[in-house]
């Protein structure tokens, strides 16, 4: 997903944040993370 959104937007408008144990467990904790994307120009 990175990579796919880096070829249309700059880096500075991206934003991943891991999911952590804490909020969500299993796969998703292991996997996941939060993707914003700042779509102001």
């Amino acid at each position: 997903m990175k990579k796919l959104l880096k070829k249309i937007l700059l880096e500075e408008k991206i934003n991943f944040t891991k999911i952590s144990e804490d909020i969500w467990a299993g796969d998703w904790a292991k996997y996941g993370y939060i993707i914003e994307v700042d779509l102001r120009k």
